[in-house]
């Protein structure tokens, strides 16, 4: 199973308006990121995809999905990258010692428009939310757990379509994505 092909084959069924499209495939063997070892679905992404990124929306405009997927050999460079630009904007003070220290063990694994991203979590190998104006607004979605996993992120999140919740607080619990709440619902 290819999650990316089949949200492609989603987008047209529903006949979605395509704003941004753009494919690079590889053919490598990645059987796991950064230590965490991938289920057989989520290795062929990884092998397959040196990018992925696509926005669109439905003619009806009540759904639109978002997916800017980082591939395994940029994950150190976006996370150089998140770093640095934490690091210039932000006086990392004791005050924020625990966000600082997240961004430093964090790797994105999927950015979105407004700057926010899901990020791998290398001390717990969980997917979790980066809020891009996490010091000047405080931590409101900053941390929050979206999977367990990477395996348990594109196993979930593919469910829904890759769409784009926005307000993530409102489809997780602390378990990171459940299907059955409304938003979730909503979006099925």
């Amino acid at each position: 199973m290819d999650y990316f092909e089949e949200l492609i084959k989603y987008i047209e069924e529903q006949k979605a308006i395509v704003y941004e499209k753009s494919f690079k495939k590889i053919n490598e063997e990645v059987k796991s990121v950064l230590g965490h070892e991938l289920s057989d679905e989520v290795s062929v992404i990884y092998s397959s995809y040196a990018e992925f990124k696509i926005s669109w929306q439905e003619e009806n405009r009540n759904k639109s999905g978002y997916v800017d997927f980082v591939p395994h050999v940029d994950l150190e460079e976006e996370h150089k990258n998140l770093v640095e630009s934490v690091a210039e904007i932000y006086d990392m003070s004791e005050d924020e010692f625990e966000i600082a220290d997240d961004i430093n063990n964090w790797f994105p694994l999927f950015k979105f428009r407004n700057g926010d991203m899901f990020c791998l979590d290398k001390r717990d190998g969980k997917i979790k939310f980066f809020e891009h104006d996490v010091i000047d607004c405080g931590p409101n979605l900053h941390g929050i757990i979206i999977s367990k996993s990477v395996n348990e992120l594109f196993s979930l999140w593919s469910k829904i379509h890759f769409l784009d919740a926005y307000y993530w607080d409102e489809c997780v619990d602390e378990n990171g994505l459940n299907l059955k709440t409304d938003i979730c619902d909503a979006l099925l």
